[in-house]
């Protein structure tokens, strides 16, 4: 798969959400997930960006039980250590 797949798939569920277009948007963002989540990681910044906006996607249909399952994949970013 090429590496610009992703980001494209990523710009077009962006673009159908921004339309009202919910379900195709989680389709497109969905894919992007799968593709991410196998070449970074579920860490990576990308990855935890896309389990974001697909969650908020989800409360914002009022499927917060989908919602929640998206956002328990969100990794809490490490604080600054200052000493």
């Amino acid at each position: 798969m090429h590496p610009d797949t992703a980001g494209t798939l990523f710009a077009l569920g962006l673009l159908h959400n921004k339309k009202g277009e919910y379900d195709l948007a989680l389709e497109y963002l969905k894919q992007t997930l799968d593709i991410a989540r196998k070449k970074l990681g579920n860490q990576h910044p990308n990855t935890q960006r896309t389990f974001e906006i697909i969650a908020i996607l989800y409360e914002q249909a009022g499927d917060e039980e989908k919602a929640a399952k998206y956002r328990a994949m969100l990794v809490e970013p490490e604080e600054d250590k200052q000493e």
